[in-house]
């Protein structure tokens, strides 16, 4: 039987002021701590502390030696509601001073905490956190292997069964897995022991039948209403020291008030003398102030008279001011103009540098051309010169034909119409001299305008030389019928038409050679050339001579 006079700390009031359910539980946690005596003591969900700074005090006033740990994030959840660091900091005010040498407070969540821990190392554990079936049940699961062989655990709010805490259900399950027992009161407290050993101490309560488990539900429910009134009596009698402190402040505060309000009534009473000073001046200055306000008035005369001109005035610039807007615009306009004409002069100037540039590759391309004229010149020079020397060989040949004609008429004057025809060739020769004469001055001419005309004048020179050529060609024939006929009349087949005939056949020959040779940016006629026409003119060949 369960003899609570064998335990006297059930009877010691906590030293811990705080409201908190766990309060009906203290005597139970004094008789438990008495009971059990566990060396490793862990609270799961410490909050303000009442529950676990009651173990401590337990512990320290029975001597033992026992390390207490109470793991809770000091955050809150949705059954306690959130809350700041002020809780841990007023807790730590409380338990660091009288507990520190025996406790610590780790602020962790529960599986943050578990590698702290050996395994098989916790005599006692109080399972107070998060109160969902889900949490509790992870709760007892993840820690029950830390339990130690006599380990003992605690389910507080095994009597709630409002939102969603779960405890209860939780141990409807392992009430019966376990030594067990369950107080009613103050939420509910279950009490299980998990280890192979139970402690002594615990027996009595877990093996004590119905009436026995009645009596001490009843003892505990007791102790726990009595220790609770005395709690909240102290909460009350320090709250009524509190407001007694409150009050004192209060009259504190209105004793000086009531001071500051007689110094503000001597204070009034000097500031109403004052005014009665300040009325007796005001009138003094009423009476200054009309005539103030006679002068004002006849100032305000003067300043309407004054502003009937500024009116004016105003209106004048106004009208200067709109003046000066439509001169505005008319100058941004000008500027708007003078500025598309800037840039279309820049444009200008753009097109005008590169017209300068154009005309400087005109220039250069110009000089270029001059030094082809020049050089054409200088060809052309050349070309006349050869001319020349065909004019004197062509001349040299029309006396020689002259000649040949003379001896024709005086070797037969059968050959009457042989003569004709040699006068008839005199005739075109003569032409021919004339115009070549004409061509070497058109040539001249075209030369010095440009050298482009070069490539033309060259093709008129291969026109009048195959002019040239035809009509030595037929000259050719007529001589050649001439000798014929000569021939049929029993002349000897080397007589001097033959020789005419043989010396207009080089004539053409050498004709042909300077007009596949005077072609555009041809050469100068051949020494070998130049040699033959000179044989004819000298009368060095020895046909001519003979001829002669």
């Amino acid at each position: 039987m369960l003899n609570l006079l064998d335990h006297p700390a059930c009877f010691s009031p906590s030293d811990r002021t705080c409201r908190s359910s766990w309060a009906e539980h203290f005597p139970f946690a004094a008789y438990l701590i008495g009971a059990t005596r566990p060396a490793t003591l862990v609270e799961l969900g410490t909050h303000a502390g009442f529950s676990y700074c009651g173990f401590c005090q337990v512990v320290r006033s029975l001597n033992l030696e026992a390390r207490c740990f109470a793991v809770d994030t000091w955050e809150g959840d949705e059954h306690s509601g959130s809350y700041g660091p002020e809780v841990l900091a007023e807790l730590r005010a409380h338990h660091d001073p009288r507990y520190g040498g025996i406790s610590t407070l780790l602020q962790a969540t529960f599986d943050e905490a578990l590698g702290q821990f050996p395994d098989r190392s916790i005599d006692l554990l109080h399972i107070d956190g998060f109160h969902t079936y889900d949490a509790v049940r992870h709760d007892f699961d993840s820690w029950l292997p830390k339990l130690s062989r006599r380990g003992v655990v605690l389910l507080h709010d095994t009597n709630v069964r409002e939102r969603d805490f779960g405890v209860w259900r939780f141990w409807l399950e392992v009430r019966d897995r376990y030594p067990s027992f369950e107080f009613i009161h103050g939420h509910g407290l279950g009490v299980l022991a998990v280890g192979e050993e139970i402690p002594e101490g615990l027996l009595p309560l877990l093996q004590a039948d119905d009436r026995e488990a009645a009596l001490i539900r009843l003892a505990f429910s007791r102790l726990g209403s009595y220790h609770s009134l005395t709690l909240l009596k102290s909460l009350g009698e320090e709250h009524s020291r509190q407001l007694g402190r409150r009050a004192a402040e209060l009259a504190d505060r209105l004793a000086e008030r009531d001071r500051h309000a007689a110094s503000l009534a001597d204070r009034l009473a000097e500031l109403e003398g004052h005014i009665a000073r300040q009325d007796e001046h005001i009138a003094g200055h009423l009476a200054h102030a009309s005539d103030q306000a006679a002068h004002v008035a006849r100032q305000d005369e003067h300043i309407a008279r004054i502003d009937q001109h500024a009116a004016g005035l105003l209106d004048q610039v106004a009208e200067l001011q709109r003046h000066i807007a439509r001169q505005d615009g008319h100058i941004a306009n000008h500027l708007a103009h003078a500025s598309d004409q800037a840039a279309h002069i820049a444009r200008q100037d753009g097109h005008i540098a590169n017209h300068l540039a154009h005309a400087s590759d005109q220039a250069a391309h110009i000089a270029r051309q001059d030094g082809h004229i020049a050089g054409h010149l200088a060809h052309a020079s050349g070309q006349d010169e050869h001319i020349a020397r065909i004019d004197q060989h062509a001349a040299g040949l029309l006396d020689q034909v002259a000649e040949l004609q003379r001896h024709i008429a005086r070797q037969d004057g059968l050959l009457a119409g042989l003569g004709t025809a040699v006068d008839a060739l005199d005739g075109r020769l003569a032409g021919l001299a004339a115009a070549m004469d004409e061509g070497r001055r058109a040539e001249r001419e075209d030369a010095l305008r440009m050298s482009r005309w070069q490539e033309s004048e060259v093709a008129a020179r291969d026109i009048r030389i195959a002019e040239l050529w035809e009509l030595a060609r037929r000259q050719e024939d007529r001589i050649a019928s001439l000798s014929a006929e000569l021939e049929a009349r029993g002349r000897p087949a080397r007589n001097p038409i033959q020789l005419a005939s043989a010396a207009s056949r080089r004539l053409s020959s050498a004709l042909a050679d300077l007009r596949s040779r005077l072609r555009p940016g041809g050469t100068p006629v051949p020494d070998a050339l130049a040699g033959e026409t000179t044989a004819v003119e000298d009368g060095s060949d020895p046909d001519l001579r003979r001829v002669a």
